[in-house]
């Protein structure tokens, strides 16, 4: 998720990790980026393994469930806000801060006068990351997989009895549940029109590129974020009936719905342009050319 800066309050209770740097070799201009992890983070992770705990499920369970909702998903929430973060450097928006928190990544930008088709491509470089992510574990499951049960690879290159000991199966679920997790939060992502998610940068800039007027396209992003965010809840309700968890996916549908209504209740006051949605950025001042 990439957003402007202003409207997207980091707050003060995270703590500094690292600063990434975005390499003139990779398409970059050197900016340095200062990551932040929010006070909250281990919530997410948290939640899952009491989940497992309560589920009576066993030691490799835990660990798995760990190390997914743990470091793997913060490894590739960043990945997913790097992709922003150069997008945004190479259409002239300086990204200035990437937090972690309970919902994935925020990345705060300096909007400079992007036109809709930038936004776009800002918003789009994120989801496109989960791609190259998610052949890598594609390929790490079709290795872990070609273990049979008694411990001896398929293709009979590597012949040593491995599995029994160091549990090839634990690796192959491992490889398979982040292929799953990358496809979701690609799909998720992408599809939910809900602020500050990328759905809802790239909706409103295919929107205004169509020529379609501001108040139309708001009200498709608050009709379709309303539909996702109700199935959603109402998942994540089912889930917690049946005793499967979903509290995260309860989180999740309420916090699209507060989102959703802040978008409606400016809408309704006539007060689109104030959301960062459909604000106009500044124009671009002239930038001198250096003399030969």
């Amino acid at each position: 998720m990439a957003a402007q800066m202003d409207r997207v309050p980091l707050g003060s209770a995270s703590i500094k990790l690292t600063t990434i740097h975005l390499s003139p070799k990779i398409g970059g201009k050197g900016e340095a980026i200062p990551v932040k992890a929010h006070c909250l983070l281990l919530i997410v992770p948290g939640l899952a393994c009491l989940g497992v705990l309560a589920a009576g499920g066993n030691l490799a369970r835990f660990l798995l469930v760990l190390c997914v909702y743990g470091p793997f998903l913060w490894i590739t929430v960043t990945v997913h806000e790097l992709g922003h973060a150069w997008a945004a450097s190479r259409c002239g928006a300086a990204p200035q801060e990437l937090l972690l928190w309970p919902l994935g990544g925020l990345l705060s930008v300096a909007v400079d006068g992007q036109t809709p088709r930038e936004r776009f491509l800002i918003a789009v470089s994120g989801p496109l990351t989960h791609i190259p992510m998610t052949l890598l574990w594609v390929f790490l499951a079709w290795a872990f997989s070609g273990f049979h049960d008694e411990g001896e690879l398929a293709e009979g290159w590597y012949q040593r009895k491995v599995a029994e000991k160091y549990g090839w199966d634990w690796f192959e679920e491992l490889a398979l549940t982040m292929y799953h997790m990358n496809i979701l939060m690609a799909l998720f992502n992408s599809i939910v029109p809900c602020w500050p998610l990328d759905g809802a940068v790239m909706a409103v800039s295919i929107g205004l590129m169509c020529g379609k007027p501001q108040d139309k396209v708001a009200a498709y992003c608050i009709y379709a974020s309303a539909f996702f965010g109700l199935v959603i809840f109402g998942y994540g309700l089912y889930e917690l009936i049946t005793g499967r968890g979903g509290a995260m996916w309860v989180f999740m549908g309420a916090w699209i719905a507060q989102q959703t209504y802040l978008l409606f209740k400016e809408r309704k006051e006539g007060r689109i342009d104030a959301h960062p949605l459909f604000a106009t950025p500044a124009p671009r001042a002239a930038r001198p050319t250096a003399g030969v």
